[in-house]
């Protein structure tokens, strides 16, 4: 259209040279207009780095960006800083000046890439021989290590940092300006701050704390120490939380450990500072198991998301081995759980339910940097195609002075998306009359929702979320020893669905139990009740008076239950749920 305006205006002026005569102008203009509505996007990802490497794959990304830019590092032109623009930015495509610097804007997810410094003029080189000469001590230090985050927890040991910065800065995010009150105590001081973050080895065994094996960023302290079940079996680790002194030897987790703070100080040669291994002979073991059994059971992180795994985080208690593993709906989220049963070893990654899964023994294990040992994420991308067209007409008919000129444009858009499959789901988790009506309790992300009969009394229904081990959909399969029905949709598994089940089946409390012990899949324990042997649905004793056995010398029947808001009646379905609140509810939950 501008276009047409000046070959208007052009001809205008031709006609102006004429001699007068009687003209008539006659214009039409035909426009054909496809309006369509598009999402117009107002923040990008844009790399945060500098250097030779920066703006390729794999570079430092920051998200929800107004603009990314390129600019030369003032002190030394020739690196290439690549950042992400909250304030104050120039147009798209286009060079400013930013803070005293030449920059490139643009406006599109990591626009500011390898490349686009090509947009800047070449660097300026400088003769700093003189300088140099002249100069016996060692320049002001001019590149920082800066923390690069935003929320609460940001600039706390463990934040995300970034290098080579020329300055750190702390401002108010424009679209939410929460009132603090902050008090800075400003310490000026000739010699550089220390570091608090260093790399340390995540390995063990003999070749472990060598140049080129697994490494762990980002650590408050590095630790050694020596494995509980081999002591001639070394473990070099980042510890994260409640360490040691720097160049110190404490107890950590019950275990000698030699703490240091500095990049790969907890290598070969590190674990001098240990006692030596204890070596006992076969005598010896069996005394020392027989006395100081080794621990089996920890606490573990039971929580996902980015703050799971940090002190605080909600934990399950008696594990018998803490695991990791990516949420397969999103890879990016790291889910930290207790795992009951067909646990990994200890300190190792293997297939847990088809996904990839890091196992450890200790308490608090899988806290925050337990997913280092994982693969990264994999991301999946949604392909668009856009096809556009545009057809143009242009006819231009010239004779003395009238001028017909018509536009024609037509753009047609097609737009294929290609959507995945839906793989998580809504489903009831309740139980009872009410359960599988609107408003009943519901969980989230669920991979399958199922549908059993309480194996106590089985006219009460219960309608769960089915996270492993589940049937395909719409079928009937067996699911922990019970009849279950599976189903894949949003609140498939409400009321009603439980007539996929077989009818009630009527048994007296000696029918059960007789069958419960013929069955090749029951056990026998080895307590007893007054003289009386007892078994139950997974192999638990009721610790009633006069009961004694190994399965119940944990339990304490005198004590009352640990708290009588949570072991309360309406919470009573979750005892046949979690074996961890049945033990802490014992009276509510019949245990006692």
């Amino acid at each position: 259209m501008h276009c047409f305006i000046q070959d208007l205006d052009s001809i205008n002026a031709m006609i102006a040279t004429l001699p007068p005569m009687k003209t008539t102008i006659t214009t039409t203009m035909t426009t054909t207009e496809t309006t369509t509505s598009t999402t117009i996007q107002t923040s990008f990802q844009c790399y945060e780095c500098s250097g030779p490497d920066c703006g390729r794959e794999g570079s430092s990304v920051s998200v929800n960006c107004p603009r990314c830019m390129v600019y030369r590092n003032p002190n030394d032109q020739t690196i290439i800083e690549r950042r992400c623009c909250w304030w104050a930015c120039g147009s798209p495509n286009s060079v400013s000046s930013y803070n005293g610097l030449e920059t490139y804007f643009c406006a599109a997810d990591k626009c500011n890439g390898y490349g686009a410094e090509s947009a800047l003029s070449p660097p300026v080189t400088t003769t700093t021989t003189t300088t140099i000469t002249t100069t016996t001590t060692a320049p002001p230090k001019t590149s920082f290590e800066c923390y690069e985050c935003s929320g609460p927890e940001c600039g706390k040991q463990g934040s995300p940092v970034s290098n080579n910065c020329p300055r750190c800065m702390v401002y108010r995010n424009p679209n939410d300006q929460i009132t603090t009150t902050t008090t800075t105590t400003v310490t000026t001081t000739t010699t550089a701050p220390p570091k608090t973050s260093f790399e340390c080895y995540e390995c063990s065994g003999p070749d472990c704390g060598k140049q080129g094996l697994s490494v762990s960023n980002n650590c408050p302290r590095c630790m050694v120490y020596r494995n509980p079940n081999d002591q001639t079996i070394i473990e070099r680790r980042c510890c994260w939380w409640s360490c040691g002194s720097p160049n110190s030897v404490s107890n950590y987790n019950g275990l000698e450990t030699y703490f240091c703070g500095a990049d790969k100080c907890n290598g070969d040669g590190a674990e001098s500072a240990l006692s030596p291994p204890v070596t006992t002979t076969t005598t010896t073991i069996i005394t020392t198991t027989t006395t100081s059994p080794p621990k089996t059971s920890f606490q573990c992180y039971e929580c996902s998301g980015s703050n799971c795994g940090r002190e605080g985080s909600s934990l399950s208690s008696n594990c018998p081995s803490c695991m990791v593993y990516r949420n397969p709906n999103d890879q990016t989220i790291i889910e930290r759980r207790c795992c009951w049963w067909s646990c990994g070893s200890p300190n190792s990654v293997s297939n847990y339910d088809g996904l990839e899964t890091y196992f450890c023994t200790a308490d608090k294990c899988n806290g925050y940097g337990a997913e280092s040992a994982l693969r990264p994420p994999v991301t999946t991308t949604t392909t668009t195609v856009r096809t556009t067209t545009t057809t143009t007409a242009t006819t231009t008919t010239m004779t003395t002075t009238i001028t017909t000129m018509t536009t024609t444009t037509t753009i047609s858009t097609t737009t294929t998306t290609t959507t995945a499959p839906k793989t998580s789901f809504q489903c009831y988790d309740c139980s009872g009359p009410s359960c599988g009506r609107e408003g009943s309790s519901i969980s989230n992300n669920c991979p399958s929702c199922m549908v059993y009969r309480n194996p106590n009394d089985q006219m009460i229904i219960e309608r769960r979320c089915c996270w492993w081990g589940c049937g395909p959909s719409n079928s009937i399969g067996s699911h922990n020893g019970l009849e279950t029905y599976f189903c894949a949709a949003d609140k498939c598994n409400g009321l009603g669905t439980e007539f996929a089940l077989m009818t009630t089946t009527a048994a007296t409390t000696t029918t059960v139990i007789t069958t419960t012990s013929s069955s090749p899949a029951s056990c026998v324990l080895n307590c007893q009740n007054g003289s009386t042997p007892e078994t139950e649905d997974g192999c638990f004793c009721y610790c009633l008076e006069n009961t004694n056995g190994r399965e119940c010398e944990n339990v304490d029947c005198a004590q009352p239950d640990v708290n009588s808001e949570i072991c309360s009646i309406e919470n009573q379905q979750l005892c046949e749920e979690s074996e961890t609140f049945a033990f802490e509810c014992l009276h509510l939950c019949g245990k006692c």
